[in-house]
């Protein structure tokens, strides 16, 4: 059943908002100024920078690996490329970005969808073909990339123009007087199949989404100009919220170094931020060899999202960083769905309460979704994972429902599996899924990441013999240095047969 949205629901929403100085000293002032920049740019993200550039022009937009841009700069980055792009760009025209995330690829997005185009955020890691593939399926007129992308992106044939996000100079364009009405289209991780597009627009026609945005806001306690360290990529569900949340409060986007964990901690404790925004692998990659918490002294939160966060390593985080932990569980379709909130984070794999205007259904074990944030609004959407209600209220997921398989009558889940696997000695990570045997029906094979370079297949068989049931014993496990993610750090399980060939046979 639809919530109805009162005025007292939309009054809550300015309440956090100014609350947290995301208007500035004169609320109403500062409220008017940006109602004026969305009504001459249009609901973009360019818009919140224009706003940003006129009231704080000297504030520290981004601090990224390719440059760092004032919102004064950021905006003038973005008019060079406007200039770029409008004899190449058609009403409704759809552009491609494509490339890992810094400064230059967000002034892309800010002048793509200042002219009213709809912006496909590109996946660094598909192949030139898949790009090729994707320009002609998306129907893409121009395709906004990095420099590192362009030999790729020629070396195989479509018909999309090729423009690079480091142009700067030039005479600055003179703006389009019409707003923009841009959208972006996300591409789901494609961890269980072919990618999907995903349109997002503001949602601003979705009363339901002031709930959702009030809840949330209220549970992150976020404030105005605050520090956001973020490692790229960028064109996953949650690095586009994060850059979205930090320049609609006039923050500063600190993109992380590669996700190396030297440079990674380097580059925390140097910004000291007072956010960190991580999936569950590089929050790994942070952990890794650390024994002690971080000296972060305006460390208010991490949240990891995008996958699953298991018990082990929400531990080890919420030491590591006193405590500030959050959970945030959603997907590309959906949007947010859930937060879980440092105190509620003491039960294990759960992901929170549900937020406000959003609805979840667990009938049939499965988790359906209707919110505000779907294509459809009015529709539901199986995520396909496995959840149930704890008793304290708060969602748990249980693993996915197609990564399920059954040996000699029982269901085995395999993230389950993993995790008792994981807690062997030398062994950091861990997959698991099943193949036909004729005696089982299915049985288990595993994949592990050793925790050092000596370690000992023996003594995982007999650690393997102590720890599990026979049946649950994987009948091959294979070594090898890194498990198949993708970008958002999701298990590509579809990837672990080939991946796991040469492996060794344990009986």
């Amino acid at each position: 059943m639809k919530q109805v949205v009162s005025v007292a629901d939309w009054q809550a929403l300015w309440r956090v908002l100014a609350g947290a100085g995301a208007f500035g000293a004169r609320p109403v002032r500062g409220a008017g100024r940006l109602v004026s920049s969305v009504a001459r740019h249009g609901p973009t993200p360019y818009a919140l920078v224009a706003w940003h550039a006129r009231q704080r022009p000297h504030q520290t937009a981004i601090d990224a690996w390719d440059s760092v841009l004032t919102y004064h700069e950021l905006q003038q980055a973005a008019d060079a490329l406007i200039r770029e792009l409008r004899p190449v760009l058609q009403p409704g025209a759809k552009v491609g970005l494509l490339g890992r995330g810094g400064a230059r690829w967000l002034a892309g997005l800010l002048a793509a969808t200042r002219l009213g185009a709809d912006v496909v955020l590109l996946n660094t890691l598909h192949s030139p073909q898949e790009w090729a593939e994707q320009v002609q399926s998306l129907n893409l007129s121009a395709v906004l990339h990095e420099p590192a992308y362009l030999a790729g992106l020629r070396s195989w044939p479509h018909a999309a123009a090729l423009i690079d996000v480091s142009v700067t100079q030039g005479r600055p364009p003179s703006r389009p007087r019409r707003p923009g009405f841009g959208a972006v289209t996300l591409l789901t991780s494609g961890s269980t199949g072919t990618p999907r597009a995903i349109r997002r627009t503001t949602g601003l026609n979705r009363a339901q989404a002031v709930l959702t945005a009030t809840d949330f806001l209220t549970r992150l306690n976020v404030r105005a100009g605050e520090r956001v360290w973020l490692p790229p990529p960028l064109f996953h569900g949650q690095g586009l919220s994060a850059v979205m949340l930090t320049l609609g409060f006039g923050g500063t986007l600190i993109l992380g170094p590669e996700p190396r964990p030297d440079a990674l901690r380097v580059s925390l404790e140097r910004t000291s931020p007072h956010w960190v925004i991580v999936v569950p692998t590089v929050l790994h990659r942070l952990l890794d060899g650390i024994a002690g918490p971080f000296d972060l002294p305006e460390l208010r939160g991490v949240v990891s999202g995008s996958a699953a966060l298991s018990p082990a390593l929400a531990s080890k985080a919420r030491h590591a960083f006193r405590g500030r932990l959050f959970n945030l569980y959603g997907t590309t379709e959906t949007g947010p769905i859930s937060l879980d909130v440092p105190p509620d984070l003491q039960e294990p794999d759960n992901v929170g309460r549900v937020l406000n205007g959003v609805q979840v259904d667990l009938t049939g074990g499965t988790v359906t979704v209707q919110s505000p944030f779907l294509a459809v609004p009015d529709r539901c959407w199986s995520t396909g994972d496995l959840a149930e209600w704890s008793e304290t209220g708060l969602l748990r997921l249980l693993g996915r429902a197609d990564d399920r398989f059954i040996c000699g009558g029982e269901n085995v889940d395999p993230q389950a599996l993993e995790r008792r696997i994981e807690t062997l000695p030398g062994v950091l990570e861990c997959a698991v899924w099943g193949v036909p045997d004729d005696e089982y029906g299915q049985v288990p094979h595993a994949l592990i990441v050793p925790r050092h370079a000596d370690f000992d297949l023996s003594a995982l068989r007999r650690e393997l013999d102590a720890a599990l049931p026979r049946t649950l014993r994987p009948r091959r496990v294979g070594v090898c240095a890194e498990l198949p993610r993708n970008a958002a750090g999701k298990l590509v399980r579809r990837l672990l047969p080939d991946w796991g060939q040469g492996s060794v046979t344990l009986t």
